[in-house]
């Protein structure tokens, strides 16, 4: 049996803040810690609740679905983490990462019109920065899976594998 997916969204950040259970999956997320190490750690936009992987891919427009609506939902969305984020005390979120790395033109679109200066995907890739403000969207990134030493993740981001 495989184990259950666990969602990791700035809805369930705001439901164990309220309830202060320290949970191992979600105990770092709090607001609390958060405010605690924002002089280290920056805080940034990972959508309110689009972790889905079923009928809608992360934030990509579903099949059939109006433009109009779709943007609603997704400016919604992210507003909602923001206004969480800054609510808290925290500075406004100016990058965001798509869940899953799913993004189009349309997020792009809407994304840049609500003031981010950059996003990030999900492809492992080197990002190559210009004083092009363009070249900070759809940034790739490398993963660190959990138990990986920094040595072999650093060697496999470089291509020194």
């Amino acid at each position: 049996m495989e184990p259950a997916r666990v969602r990791r969204t700035p809805r369930q950040t705001a439901l164990f803040t309220d309830n202060g259970e320290e949970n191992a999956y979600w105990s770092h997320l709090r607001l609390d810690r958060l405010r605690e190490m924002q002089d280290v750690f920056e805080v940034q936009n990972h959508s309110w609740n689009l972790h889905e992987y079923g009928e809608r891919r992360g934030c990509l427009r579903r099949r059939g679905e109006d433009e109009t609506r779709y943007e609603t939902l997704l400016r919604k969305d992210t507003e909602q983490t923001q206004t969480l984020i800054t609510d808290a005390g925290l500075p406004a979120p100016i990058c965001y990462t798509y869940p899953f790395g799913a993004c189009s033109k349309e997020s792009e679109t809407l994304l840049k019109s609500m003031g981010f200066r950059c996003t990030l995907g999900c492809e492992e890739r080197v990002n190559t920065v210009t004083r092009n403000p363009d070249c900070l969207f759809e940034l790739g990134r490398f993963n660190r899976p959990a138990g990986q030493s920094t040595e072999r993740f650093l060697h496999r981001a470089l291509g020194e594998d």
